[in-house]
């Protein structure tokens, strides 16, 4: 195999469109990648996918892996025509790991049966700073031990599909506020801190043989001797993860033009220290010209480099070996596999008993005789983090409005201002107010809303879409979580505000008071 191939093979990269296109089968014989990453962007249907993954394994005409986000919940790559899973806190709020055992192998039946093989995916950062803007209900609770509990079964279930996981995001993203995607977040722990915390799901999945971690853009000042994103960090990969946790498997990068790491390091840059720091598979998930320009720096360099060379051959033996285990044939691909009754069935199942009932001081739930003195307002999705697709607005505001059709009815966006927000409720005031909120308690302009709804109206409902710590904005007596927008999640959710079932759900983290 030459040079350039084994170069290729490092790879993982991500693709524009639905359908192989003359550019992308340039791209694909310039840098000869070992892994694909899909997105939203690149799937219609099941039919369409298998169609486009069929093409491209034709087209490169040897082994290669496709990749994919599907942690569920708010990142989900894989919707229309497939089953849809809750994200990771709500599989949590039911009290049940067997759920996100049974969870991990319906997404992973799914996602082989289209020849999709590595899912990047359990998130198993530690969600214990509520403040956290990009973890949030993508982590399955606040503790290690829950977190190691349900991650662990979530990957037995992909496992025993055939699909490779991926624990992320490792040192830990659970106690960051800055987002990766934006700037490179600072964890400020101790080593035993984090050997106490952060370290322990990553500990037990790795003992239990999970095959890739993927690395994120974290800071460590008070354990790291230079200021680096740990993706570049041979202290991060090499002394933590790989000698002091004993982790065997392929490490893979989180996207090197996240500014996590962007804002320091271009992507050429980035792409040739995370090597020479012990990365195995470069992320590039965004436009072509970042992928090729990464790849004509490496092969520069190897070229003038015997000691890139060596961490070429290093990373190469690791990456081949997973390509080779984990390359799904043509053959083994079965659309009818995919969004089956059973699996819709244990899914919703699922999904319905993680509806949390926090608050139901005024027995406002089931929802009832909401007449013209009465308010519906409801906030329009946003995406609040650039690993989340684009949202669609949540279906449950339009069913309480087509219900009650007398009602005031009003939407805000996620970050509107207290100005606006003092604006929008202007001349209003009365009995029964509903609000659905993402996230409010990050967003002065919503939490400041919601507030004044407290003032202005005898009893308040708040619905959070998003993290429950909505719940604990001060004054709120009634709440109810749902822990994500999915049609699943908004079709159960609308079920219990209805009284047609009861909800089961436990919140899985503790509501502070929010002021």
């Amino acid at each position: 195999m030459t040079l350039q191939e084994k170069i290729g093979r490092l790879f993982l990269i991500g693709i524009q469109g639905k359908e192989i296109t003359e550019e992308t089968k340039e791209l694909l014989d310039r840098i000869k990648p070992g892994f694909i990453i899909l997105f939203q962007r690149n799937v219609e249907s099941k039919e369409q996918l298998k169609k486009l993954i069929t093409d491209i394994k034709t087209h490169v005409g040897r082994e290669i892996v496709f990749a994919i986000d599907q942690e569920g919940g708010i990142v989900t790559r894989l919707e229309e025509g497939f089953t849809i899973s809750p994200g990771a806190m709500a599989i949590s709020a039911t009290g049940n790991p067997q759920n996100a055992y049974k969870t991990g192998r319906i997404l992973g039946k799914e996602m082989r049966a289209l020849g999709i093989s590595w899912d990047l995916a359990p998130v198993v950062d530690v969600n214990d700073n509520y403040k956290n803007r990009s973890t949030g209900v993508r982590a399955f609770g606040d503790t290690p031990d829950q977190v190691a509990l349900y991650s662990q079964a979530f990957y037995k279930g992909l496992w025993e599909e055939g699909v490779a996981a991926t624990a992320k995001h490792f040192p830990g993203n659970g106690s960051i506020e800055a987002d990766p995607h934006l700037d490179m977040p600072i964890l400020n722990k101790t080593l035993d801190e984090l050997m106490e915390n952060e370290f322990i799901p990553f500990k037990n999945v790795i003992d239990n043989g999970i095959e890739s971690v993927m690395i994120s853009h974290v800071y460590l000042p008070k354990v790291m001797k230079e200021k680096l994103p740990s993706a570049i960090s041979e202290e991060v990969m090499k002394e933590l993860l790989i000698k002091r946790l004993g982790f065997k498997g392929i490490l893979v990068s989180d996207d090197l033009t996240m500014g996590g790491v962007a804002n320091f390091y271009e992507v050429d840059e980035a792409s040739y220290h995370a090597l020479m720091a012990g990365m195995d598979v470069i992320d590039i998930c965004h436009e072509s010209s970042n992928m090729l320009r990464a790849y004509d720096y490496l092969l520069k360099k190897a070229q003038e480099d015997r000691q890139v060379l060596a961490e070429i051959d290093r990373a190469f033996e690791k990456v081949n070996t997973f390509i080779e285990k984990f390359n799904v044939p043509v053959s083994d691909m079965d659309l009818s596999k995919i969004g089956t009754k059973e699996n819709l069935d244990i899914l919703d199942e699922i999904t319905a008993e993680s509806i949390t009932l926090y608050n139901n001081h005024d027995n406002m739930i089931p929802l009832k005789d909401l007449g013209t003195d009465d308010l519906i307002c409801a906030v329009r999705p946003l995406r609040q983090s650039l690993v989340e697709e684009e949202r669609a607005g949540s279906s449950t505001a339009g069913t309480i409005r087509e219900l009650f059709p007398e009602t005031v009815f009003v939407q805000f966006n996620a970050k509107l201002s207290e100005t606006e927000a003092d604006e929008l409720l202007k001349d209003k005031k009365g009995r029964k107010a509903i609000v659905l909120t993402e996230n409010a308690y990050l967003f002065q302009g919503q939490k400041r809303l919601v507030q004044n709804l407290i003032e202005k109206y005898e009893q308040v409902l708040l619905i959070a879409l998003r993290n429950p710590y909505d719940g604990g904005i001060k004054g709120i007596k009634n709440s109810i979580f749902s822990y994500g927008y999915s049609n699943p999640n908004q079709k159960n959710l609308k079920k219990v505000l209805l009284g047609e079932i009861e909800a089961t759900g436990t919140c899985p983290v503790p509501i502070p008071e929010i002021k």
